[in-house]
């Protein structure tokens, strides 16, 4: 079975389509260019004007171990994903139009793709009466600063609906604390490769190279200034003063509420569950605190060379078990909300404005994959989509869009 690989939804993507005026390699937010676009259609016949577009504006998906060219984003809104909801949402007449994200997105600040996302609505020329808008991660961000300022976007009259999805509504801490983390995890099990021998970190040797290719994106992102807690863009974003979301848009909250690092990994490659990998873990840790024990034996007698490797031993034992609750507590910053972003980041401030619908908690989600926020613990859907597809019928149904009744 073809194993999903590893990502993080931290950060960044947009939405692009050529008819959108969205980003291609190399161009600047807002210019023309080419990039992938993804279309279904509901099936049926019925009318050839549509009642809704749908913009989709993505989160960021880092690349890890064993990755390809897709860093699963178009996956999330493709297939199981998002677009097939909103599909399986619609009305038989009705077809849904998603976009692929463009891959420079990450050279630019989130004002810049607001404004590469407002040009998309602005000039693509749809013929529905009605816009809903849907982003992921920091997807939401993205649409908050072009909807909340239009003034500085220009008007977007069409949109009677946005939707978030995990939401990165105030800041993600992990933008602050991934290069401590990747360090101290880099630290500890580089120890024992250097005290005691490559073998001995196999275990954990994909979890260094996860946190530092985190840290390669963190660094190298113009998106991460404007992500963090505090920053300048949120400060701004959440001030009604520069400007709020219209009531006349009905607003969805989707969050996941699943911060459990071994679900996380489980989610990830189809051949593991979190039972597992947790299994995995402790079998590891357990391997761990028997050479630590031996080497602090050796140290006793022999006051010397043993030391480092029981110090390093020791250390990679504590962590190993404990990996879940040191990844809450120093990357993702709480153990309340997904496996990246807290449930108080995710959820939309009611100074934002608009006119709030009742939110939807997904229990089970873990916020990063193909299948985004609808990654779920071993593997297994525990009727997430089910639950995020009754969140939308809701919203079709407040701004007066038709669906079936599949």
């Amino acid at each position: 079975m073809k194993r999903r690989h590893l990502k993080l939804t931290l950060a960044l993507l947009a939405l692009a389509t050529q008819p959108l005026g969205a980003l291609a390699a190399g161009t600047s937010p807002g210019g023309g260019g080419s990039c992938e676009v993804v279309t279904c259609s509901g099936g049926g016949g019925g009318s050839t004007t549509p009642p809704v577009q749908y913009y989709l504006s993505p989160g960021y998906g880092a690349s890890y171990p064993y990755s390809n060219s897709n860093d699963g984003t178009t996956d999330y809104f493709n297939g199981y994903g998002i677009q097939g909801l909103l599909q399986n949402s619609s009305s038989s007449a009705q077809p849904v139009t998603a976009t692929a994200p463009a891959a420079n997105y990450r050279s630019f600040g989130i004002v810049d793709q607001a404004r590469a996302f407002a040009g998309a609505i602005q000039s693509g020329g749809t013929s529905a009466s009605k816009i809903i808008v849907l982003g992921h991660s920091t997807g939401v961000a993205r649409i908050r600063e072009a909807v909340e300022h239009q003034s500085a976007y220009g008007n977007m009259n069409k949109i009677v609906g946005l939707v978030s999805i995990g939401g990165a509504n105030d800041g993600a801490a992990i933008a602050d604390n991934a290069p401590s983390l990747a360090g101290f995890l880099t630290t500890v099990y580089g120890a024992m490769f250097i005290f005691a021998s490559p073998a001995s970190a196999v275990a954990v040797v994909p979890l260094t190279t996860y946190a530092r290719n985190l840290v390669g994106d963190m660094l190298n992102t113009a998106t991460i200034p404007d992500l963090r807690p505090n920053s300048t863009f949120f400060q701004r974003l959440n001030n009604p003063s520069f400007g709020t979301v219209p009531t006349s848009i009905r607003t969805l909250q989707i969050e996941g509420g699943n911060n459990n690092l071994d679900a996380l990994i489980a989610g990830n490659f189809s051949t593991q569950t979190t039972a597992g990998v947790q299994g995995i873990r402790t079998a590891a840790a357990n391997v761990m605190t028997i050479v630590a024990g031996v080497a602090w034996v050796g140290a006793f007698w022999t006051f010397g060379a043993t030391i480092p490797m029981a110090l390093a031993f020791t250390a990679g034992s504590y962590t190993t078990a404990n990996l879940p609750g040191i990844w809450n507590t120093y990357g993702v910053g709480s153990s309340q909300g997904d496996a990246f972003l807290t449930k108080a980041t995710q959820q939309l401030p009611s100074a934002m404005g608009g006119t709030a619908l009742t939110p939807v908690v997904l229990s089970k989600a873990v916020h990063v994959s193909a299948y985004g926020e609808l990654n779920v613990q071993d593997n297994r859907d525990y009727n997430q989509s089910a639950t995020m597809k009754a969140g939308l019928r809701t919203l079709q149904q407040a701004v007066n869009i038709p669906f079936s009744a599949q």
